[in-house]
């Protein structure tokens, strides 16, 4: 464990600000450099990327629709309920806590606060040596950022709620971590941190790719050569 959390603090960023309280933020801006952008999920939802300027302002949970899933805006979130190689939506398992934790009832945003809680009460929050899926996950009972991540993906989906898998990077006591979280579909996309039991999730999550866990792949280049200043945040 000593040797992971090592590592973690070796790939992350030193922040050149302190921030006390970054949940009860707004609006972030950081300047970027040392990497290729290109490639990269910046532009899109509540992140505006431009000039080597990233903007993130925080969602609003406020007017969020009882039932957003019509054939009007399924074409926005039809494939992130499909099951996929690490997130199996349609396993028994994942299926039963699913169905024993929400009611169908449930308006999206109350299905995704109980599933949230669900996985803090019964995951514990430790480094896995594993490719992370949601099966092994609820086995194992326990893992870091990217098994909540998953588990949080499965259990959305098979509740009927569209789910992707963001990663980036995430401010934590003065430095900014490589992390895991989801971006729900909840009449429009809001970011959830099931490791911080955040929905919204907050805006010193920086997306760098967001999609299913293959997209992941996309930070193995970046990591180490991140620079990053933060130049606003209220």
């Amino acid at each position: 464990l000593q040797a992971s959390e090592d590592l973690t603090k070796i790939a992350s960023v030193q922040s050149n600000v302190v921030i006390d309280n970054p949940e009860n933020l707004s609006l972030l801006k950081v300047e970027i450099e040392g990497i290729e952008t290109g490639s990269l999920m910046m532009n899109g939802e509540r992140q505006m990327f431009e000039n080597r300027i990233l903007t993130i302002r925080k969602e609003s949970l406020l007017d969020l629709p009882r039932n957003p899933y019509t054939k009007q805006t399924e074409k926005f979130w039809l494939y992130f309920l499909k099951p996929s190689q690490f997130i199996q939506s349609d396993n028994k398992k994942i299926i039963d806590i699913a169905n024993k934790t929400t009611d169908p009832a449930d308006p999206p945003l109350i299905k995704a606060q109980k599933i949230v809680k669900w996985i803090n009460a019964n995951i514990e929050k430790r480094p896995v040596i594993s490719l992370p899926d949601a099966i092994s996950t609820v086995e194992n009972k326990a893992g870091d950022c990217n098994e909540h991540a998953v588990l949080m993906a499965a259990l959305s989906r098979a509740a009927g709620i569209p789910a992707k898998i963001e990663s980036g990077l995430v401010y934590l006591n003065g430095r900014f971590y490589y992390h895991a979280w989801n971006l729900l579909y909840l009449g429009r996309w809001v970011t959830v941190d099931p490791l911080f039991g955040q929905i919204p999730a907050d805006v010193t999550h920086i997306r760098f790719s967001s999609g299913d866990p293959k997209e992941q792949l996309d930070l193995m280049g970046i990591i180490g050569k991140v620079k990053l200043k933060v130049i606003e945040y209220k």
